[in-house]
C-alpha cells in the first residue's frame, strides 16, 4: 500500500480557504467569512473564544497525525504498512515524476491537462493581515510539517534521479506530456464549442 499526502504553505492555506468560503455561493449569508472582511475575522480568530471559526482552524499537522499525535515527523513516513509519501503543493509537479519512477505499474502517467485551485479575491490581503495569520496557534506546527515535506521530496528527488540533467530531462518529459493533454483538451473543448453552435443555428434555421 502507498500513501501520499499533500501540505501546503499554512498562511496562503488558510488565505485560500477563507476567500474559498468567502466566494462560493453555496456559503449561507450568515457565514463568518461573508459578513467580515478578513482583517475583522482574524480579529475575532485572536481575540473572540467564542467566536465559530468553523473548519477555518484545521491544523494540516494534526490531520496528517490523526490519532498519534505524539509520533515523530520522521515516524510518521516509516509506516509499517507500506509506504508513505508527503510532498508539498508548491513541487506538484516533481511529487508526480518521483510517484512515476517509483511505482511505474501504479502510476504509469501522472501528466494532466490543467491544474487550478486558486480562490478569487475581493479584497487586498495586507501584510497586517499575514501578521495575523502567523499568529495563530496552528500556524508554527504546520510550517514544520510544510518544511518536513520539503525534505522529504529532497531525499526522494536524490534517490531516483542520478544528477540535475537527469531530473532535468524527467521534467522536460512530464511538462511535454502535460502540454499533449492541453492541446488535446482545447480541441475537445473548440469541437464542443462548434457543435453548440451548429444546433443554435439549426434551431435559428427552423424557427424562421
Amino acid at each position: 500500500m502507498v500513501a501520499t499526502s499533500f501540505t501546503r504553505d499554512p498562511v496562503e492555506k488558510f488565505i485560500s480557504y477563507y476567500f474559498y468560503c468567502r466566494m462560493r455561493p453555496e456559503t449561507g449569508p450568515w457565514h463568518p467569512s461573508k459578513t467580515l472582511n478578513l482583517g475583522q475575522f482574524l480579529d475575532a480568530m485572536l481575540n473572540d473564544p467564542e467566536f465559530s471559526r468553523l473548519p477555518l482552524d484545521v491544523s494540516q499537522e494534526a490531520f496528517i497525525r490523526g490519532s498519534q499525535p505524539s509520533q515523530s515527523l520522521e515516524s510518521l513516513v516509516q509506516q509499517d504498512f507500506g509506504a508513505y509519501h508527503l510532498f508539498p503543493t508548491e513541487r506538484f509537479d516533481d511529487a508526480l515524476i518521483c510517484l512515476e519512477k517509483l511505482y511505474p505499474e501504479d502510476f504509469c502517467d501522472c501528466s494532466y491537462g490543467a491544474r487550478s485551485n486558486k480562490s478569487k479575491k475581493d479584497q487586498e490581503v495586507t501584510p497586517v493581515d499575514i501578521g495575523k495569520i502567523e499568529q495563530l496557534p496552528w500556524i508554527a506546527k504546520d510550517r514544520a510539517l510544510h518544511a518536513f515535506a520539503h525534505s522529504q521530496i529532497d531525499v526522494l528527488i536524490s534517490k531516483i534521479f542520478p544528477d540535475e540533467v537527469n531530473l532535468s530531462d524527467a521534467r522536460e518529459d512530464f511538462a511535454e506530456r502535460c502540454h499533449r493533454r492541453q492541446e488535446v483538451k482545447a480541441q475537445q473543448h473548440s469541437k464542443q464549442s462548434l457543435s453548440q453552435r451548429l444546433r443554435s443555428a439549426a434551431r435559428i434555421i427552423i424557427k424562421g
